[in-house]
């Protein structure tokens, strides 16, 4: 374990702070101002209605999901006390974030070590830390998967624990696991796909004591309770939030895909997933070697040897057999869920390709053979993570981040400090900003903000506040040019030069410029 939490610091601190905040990573956290604060809950911020705690003063301060009906803010309620201790910054997230995913690897190989040994264990955390779609993945919006894994791996220790003693099973194994198993699927909604063979784990473990039973799925009813709670609230005044469960794809007036595009279009989305690391790529502005061919090609070998150990009878007991056929449920969802959601995205894989990367790891506790397929794709993994992730890191330092993960989408808050800045009021007319200047400022400072630019509603700001800085993405620059005449531009762009965005100066009488 200390081997894998010094792999992972190091990890952590290789470009610290790069890429910049992206919208969506700070998304839960930028809640946590509005806990502390009611001007800070009254900010435009990126929520749905009628799912929160207390609305009696008509102030939506303690909110239960985030800004779909498929995630809570269980982060929003977690990190409150570190960032209180730590402040509201890009570093400080940086830090929560690596610690979340140390506490999820260490909790997955040590579940690894108790089942099948801790050779086993470390070769796993050390695929999991050097693979550069897990290290980005925190620093993007992949945070709420790496929640999911970490409570799904602690229910698997209770499970396991109550298994062993299961002529009379701890009560506490009951209410971790079922609470835990709540929580996994409360973080995002692919946990129901681990859930189901959790629970089905439990009832089987549980079944002959009735009320420890009653206690495993009494504790996961209480620990979802708030998820029901929200769902139940936005289902009696805005039913139109679950219309199609959030999925165009999920649309039964929409034509079903033919069978032979979606199996290719998922087949692309498991390439990237276990094979280019493309979300990394997609992240730090790409990758320029690809290895997937040698990587599937490798996992494949492992599947197949797993096969022939289990018709042989060499896993090693129920518990590891029972944990293998758990993941190759999982495994078959995704799956399946891929040839049907055709908005399950590369980050919504992060749980699955955990999980593989635990199935192949343990293949090294087979002596023999077994051993050595394990060795090889240990090798190539490790090997084939190492060159991507030192590629990731030239492009980083090469772009700053891609696009939305760009460090200057970090600058506002600090910007908007400077002199010539200071007096104007701050409009985020565009997606990708505003999520973060509340988190950084903490609510303090008071801004609006528009999906895109709208020009009766800037013209009434102008005409409120006299002085606006107007943050306007590149595409929309042109159209908001044809109505405005600002006192000054200022542009942002990747460090390759790629523009990015302009903050636009317009006051009701012309001022000088800023520098």
């Amino acid at each position: 374990m200390a081997v894998l939490s010094l792999a992972w610091t190091l990890m952590t601190l290789w470009d610290f702070g790069l890429p910049g905040l992206y919208f969506d990573e700070v998304n839960h956290y930028a809640f946590i101002p509005g806990l502390l604060s009611e001007e800070a809950a009254r900010l435009p911020h990126y929520r749905l209605a009628d799912n929160w705690l207390d609305l009696k003063d008509g102030v939506r301060q303690y909110p239960i999901l985030g800004g779909t009906i498929y995630n809570s803010l269980l982060r929003t309620y977690i990190g409150l006390p570190f960032f209180l201790a730590a402040g509201f910054s890009l570093e400080s997230i940086r830090i929560f974030s690596a610690l979340l995913g140390l506490a999820a690897i260490l909790s997955s190989a040590s579940l690894v070590g108790r089942l099948f040994g801790w050779l086993p264990a470390l070769l796993f955390g050390l695929v999991v830390i050097t693979d550069p779609t897990n290290v980005f993945s925190l620093r993007a919006q992949g945070g709420l998967f790496w929640m999911l894994i970490l409570f799904a791996t602690l229910a698997a220790h209770a499970l396991l624990v109550a298994w062993q003693r299961r002529e009379l099973p701890p009560w506490w194994t009951a209410i971790v696991a079922g609470a835990s198993i709540a929580l996994a699927v409360a973080s995002y909604f692919v946990g129901v796909f681990v859930a189901v063979p959790l629970v089905a784990c439990g009832i089987a473990i549980y079944w002959r004591h009735p009320l420890r039973l009653a206690a495993f799925l009494a504790a996961g009813i209480i620990a979802y309770s708030p998820v029901l709670y929200a769902l139940w609230s936005i289902h009696m005044h805005t039913p139109q939030h679950f219309a199609n469960f959030g999925h165009a794809s999920l649309d039964p007036s929409r034509p079903a895909m033919p069978f032979a595009e979606g199996l290719k279009k998922a087949l692309d989305k498991l390439q990237g997933a276990l094979g280019s690391h493309r979300f990394a790529g997609s992240i730090v502005g790409g990758l320029p070697r690809d290895f997937s061919l040698l990587r599937i090609t490798a996992l494949v070998a492992a599947i197949a040897t797993w096969l022939v150990v289990a018709a042989r009878g060499r896993i090693g007991g129920k518990p590891r057999g029972l944990f293998l056929v758990v993941i190759a449920f999982v495994a078959t969802i995704h799956v399946l869920a891929l040839l049907k959601l055709t908005s399950l995205n590369l980050h919504h894989l992060i749980p699955f390709s955990v999980l593989l990367t635990m199935a192949v790891c343990c293949l090294a506790a087979i002596p023999g053979i077994p051993r050595v397929v394990a060795a090889c794709v240990v090798a190539i993994l490790l090997a084939t993570n190492s060159i991507a992730m030192s590629d990731a890191h030239t492009s980083l330092q090469r772009t700053g981040g891609r696009a939305y993960h760009n460090e200057t989408y970090s600058l506002p808050a600090s910007l908007m400090t400077e002199e010539a800045y200071r007096d104007h009021y701050p409009v985020f007319a565009a997606w990708g900003f505003h999520l973060q200047y509340l988190f950084q400022t903490r609510g303090e400072r008071p801004y609006a903000f528009m999906a895109r630019p709208n020009p009766d509603r800037i013209r009434k700001l102008l005409g409120k506040h006299g002085k606006l800085a107007v943050f306007v993405d590149r595409r929309d620059r042109d159209a908001f040019l044809a109505g405005f005449q600002p006192d000054s531009e200022t542009r942002f762009q990747q460090r390759d030069g790629q523009y990015l965005y302009s903050i636009m100066l317009l006051s009701a009488a012309p001022g000088p410029s800023p520098p």
